[in-house]
């Protein structure tokens, strides 16, 4: 009996620790998607820089809003992937799935946008969303390959 408890225990201690982070960070995703600015949670002297920085004949300001969507998702996509192989290996499935829960809270949260005033839904945002997500989950690939090769390594030197 004993050994069953602390067998669920584990269980539920790998569970939260895998799909705590993807809640927390939906909630971050939605929280700044509330906000009719989300620049006003940066330092005046950060809001300053962006606006006086110039790249390519284009205000860095500009650039913050779609960078943040693409990191947002990207870490959002490698969250849901690193949640769903908790109990077995990175599979197609698996990507494929992270991939489409990642590209429909993209959606809902432009959708919810259309609620917030001074912000409105944007298809640009919705791709860069799914460009996010993409690169998110190859990130997440190519960490867990070299997890793999890593821990082969180290048993041949054991």
């Amino acid at each position: 009996m004993r050994i069953l408890r602390s067998g669920i225990f584990i269980f539920m201690k790998r569970f939260i620790s895998s799909w705590i982070p993807v809640i927390l960070w939906s909630m971050q995703i939605f929280i700044l998607s509330s906000m009719p600015n989300p620049a006003d949670i940066l330092p005046r002297a950060l809001v300053g820089f962006l606006w006086t920085t110039m790249i390519f004949g284009q205000r860095l300001f500009f650039l913050f809003g779609p960078v943040g969507h693409l990191i947002n998702f990207g870490v959002l996509a490698f969250l849901l992937l690193r949640a769903l192989t908790w109990l077995k290996p990175v599979c197609r499935y698996n990507i494929t799935f992270a991939f489409i829960l990642s590209f429909l809270y993209g959606i809902s949260d432009e959708i919810h946008q259309l609620f917030v005033p001074s912000r409105a839904f944007q298809l640009r945002d919705m791709l860069i969303n799914g460009l996010g997500a993409l690169i998110g989950l190859a990130v997440y690939t190519w960490y867990d390959k070299t997890k793999i090769r890593r821990s082969q390594r180290e048993a041949l030197l054991l």
